[in-house]
């Protein structure tokens, strides 16, 4: 992370601290770095294909 991700960094657990009075958890850059947008929309896509198949598969058996 260069120095602008520290700033950031920085910046928020000021906020954090500051919106909350109880001692806020450590805020870390994440491990997954850049993998982190493509896994997050993986995620998001798996959980859509599970409810639509899910939904057709109730459907389906309701109809039967």
């Amino acid at each position: 992370m260069d120095s602008r991700g520290d700033h950031l960094l920085d910046v928020v657990r000021a906020q954090l601290e500051a919106m909350t009075p109880l001692t806020p958890p450590p805020i870390r850059p994440s491990a997954l770095k850049a993998e982190a947008t493509v896994l997050g929309a993986l995620a998001i896509g798996l959980s859509s294909a599970r409810e639509i198949v899910f939904n057709r598969a109730v459907a389906d058996a309701v109809v039967g």
